[in-house]
């Protein structure tokens, strides 16, 4: 049997740059590209995924 998965919370100083990175891919004009709009949110999204290597 597979051992149940462990959740690992969101560490504290990764909360207010989420925020932020969804605050600036939702406010941002129309014009700008979709590439560079979630630029924020990708690069947010790397960090926490090699957080949680580390950590396991």
């Amino acid at each position: 049997m597979k051992p149940p998965h462990r959740v690992i919370p969101t560490p504290a100083w990764l909360r207010p740059v989420i925020r932020w990175a969804t605050r600036v891919s939702v406010n941002a004009p129309a014009w700008v590209p979709g590439w560079l709009k979630n630029a924020p949110l990708k690069l947010t999204s790397l960090v926490l995924r090699a957080y949680i290597a580390i950590v396991r």
